[in-house]
């Protein structure tokens, strides 16, 4: 199917009676239903009024919502949704004319406008139903749009309708609520504490109290990323109380936090389980999405080169938040990161770490070449002015 969710598409109810000649492909959309995919709505429009035919326009607008991206399977969840609308049963065509994809908390939906449309040789409109014709008056561009006089649909239908829209309506809030629950009592996934996930490296200097010398540039290609270590004040005295978090490490990629990883001191989380721990991370940042169970970790070694664990997970699609427990000191771990960016930094990390690898021994011939420039130069220099 070569349709496109655009203003425009036109779909046809199959045998309809066509003009002599009308160039017009069509593809099967729905039951019943085909798609035109070489003209749109208005393209179709001439075409009909070249052949002294019409192409009837209905006012009022025809809407419908459906949770999904933009895509034929939600289109045709759409169309088949309007197509049901009362009315449909009398015309043979159906037009586009918007359509919009959004997001609410993270929930993809479509929402989608349209007009039924009817084609017929005859000047005033007839109705499929009943073969009663409405009057009709021509617009300026010569299609007509429909003005109705005396086929009006019964109370009982208009109430009847009325119902099924409050119970569609009332079951579609109902699920989105449930859908969106656990994410209206979490907190945002891409802020900890007083920083946030996309913040230049001056502004977490600024929050830490650290110097622009602290952040360290670990690669430059393809590129650059950047580290801060951050070990958080200790105040001796016998008011001494320590903060939970013993260090925070900042990952910066090409100027953008992406990712934060604090290790929780060892004496405040002594006695403590992962279960204990989790619930306390939960009560920010809402249930976590795996169950609380320790997961071996067998690619790669982190933070010093100690295995560690998963213990708790949490996640939206955009951000990760992971609670790990160290191998080392049986220590504690809470990394939060931007999933996209992530990915984007650890390929640019094995990037200009292969590089580094191909250009090692050169680099290294280099170095031992100045040096042994440097140091000629300076015994030549200390030969001139030794004295014995």
């Amino acid at each position: 199917m070569s349709v496109k969710n655009t203003s425009g598409t036109v779909f046809i109810r199959e045998n309809t009676l066509l003009p002599t000649g009308l160039a017009v492909e069509t593809e099967l959309f729905l039951p019943g239903w085909r798609v035109v995919s070489n003209l749109d709505g208005y393209g179709l429009g001439r075409k009909v009024e070249e052949a002294n035919w019409n192409f009837f326009y209905l006012a009022g607008d025809l809407k419908a919502v459906t949770l999904g991206r933009k895509g034929p399977g939600t289109l045709r969840k759409v169309v088949r949704r309007l197509l049901g609308k009362p009315g449909g049963e009398r015309f043979n065509s159906l037009e586009i004319t918007k359509v919009v994809s959004e997001r609410f908390l993270g929930i993809p939906f479509t929402r989608v406008t349209a007009h039924f449309r009817h084609i017929q040789q005859e000047i005033g409109l007839r109705d499929r139903a009943n073969d009663s014709v409405w009057r009709v008056s021509s617009s300026p561009n010569g299609e007509a749009p429909l003005q109705p006089r005396g086929l009006i649909s019964s109370s009982q239908d208009d109430v009847g309708e009325m119902k099924m829209k409050t119970i569609r309506s009332s079951t579609l809030c109902l699920f989105v609520m449930l859908l969106v629950a656990p994410l209206l009592c979490a907190q945002d996934l891409s802020k900890y504490r007083e920083f946030s996930l996309g913040m230049s490296p001056a502004a977490v200097v600024k929050l830490t109290d650290t110097s622009t010398t602290d952040v360290k540039t670990l690669h430059r290609q393809p590129a650059l990323i950047q580290e801060l270590t951050w070990w958080l004040p200790m105040l001796p005295g016998a008011s001494y109380k320590a903060d939970s978090v013993r260090e925070i490490l900042f990952s910066f990629y090409n100027g953008e936090l992406y990712k934060i990883s604090a290790t929780y001191d060892r004496a405040a989380t002594e006695g403590l389980t992962a279960e204990d721990l989790a619930q306390s991370i939960s009560a920010k940042y809402g249930p976590p999405i795996d169950p609380v169970t320790e997961i071996d970790l067998s690619t790669g070694e982190r933070h010093g080169g100690a295995a560690e664990k998963v213990v708790a997970h949490w996640g939206n699609g955009q951000y990760s938040l992971s609670l790990y427990r160290s191998g080392l000191a049986n220590g504690f771990t809470l990394e939060m990161y931007s999933q996209q960016t992530n990915s984007a930094a650890d390929v640019a990390i094995a990037k200009a770490i292969k590089v580094e690898e191909l250009e090692g021994p050169q680099k290294e011939a280099d170095r031992q070449k100045k040096e042994a420039d440097e140091l000629a130069l300076e015994r030549l220099k200390n030969m001139q002015s030794f004295r014995p």
